[in-house]
């Protein structure tokens, strides 16, 4: 999620029309028609397309807000990709022995922050970078759920539009 959003806020300067989903696929945000292609009907096709764009709407009003006011620079965005691999609400069951390994090399990434902000940036507070990267971090949280429980809706609608699919053609 945070490659999507960095990529979509560098290329495209928002999240108005386009979302760069990986390096090589861009969606249309409004129009998740052209995700699933053409060729697919069903009775529950509707119900697949209304979801995505309800879930695309949800997922940009949680993410957007921090991501437009936090501006990263490089090494703020680095600085949050390690965060979040080291994250321990994301890794709740890591075995005892990796979690203090996470939490130095968590450590680590403040400390280094700390040096960027005073001796790069000569920022003598930067509380509030800090903590509009700790929101993202936050959020990224959030919306991670979120898309748990948009895979697990599209899951159970696709099943359903496989099943009377095939029940129609047979």
């Amino acid at each position: 999620m945070l490659d999507c959003f960095t990529r979509t806020k560098r290329l495209w300067g928002g999240f108005d029309k386009y979302s760069m989903v990986s390096v090589l696929i861009c969606a249309d945000i409004e129009f998740p028609e052209r995700w699933i292609g053409h060729r697919l009907k069903g009775p529950n096709l509707e119900e697949l397309i209304e979801s995505i764009r309800n879930y695309s709407h949800d997922h940009l009003a949680l993410m957007v807000p921090s991501f437009e006011k936090a501006d990263l620079c490089d090494q703020e965005t680095h600085a949050l990709f390690a965060l979040l691999i080291c994250d321990s609400e994301l890794h709740s069951d890591l075995s005892e022995r990796l979690s203090p390994f996470l939490e130095e090399i968590r450590r680590e990434i403040f400390d280094e922050l700390h040096c960027f902000y005073t001796e790069n940036m000569r920022m003598s507070d930067y509380s509030t970078r800090l903590g509009s990267l700790m929101t993202i971090c936050h959020t990224l949280r959030e919306g991670n759920v979120l898309f748990k429980e948009f895979f697990r809706m599209q899951v159970k609608i696709f099943d359903l539009y496989v099943a009377q699919t095939m029940m129609h053609e047979l």
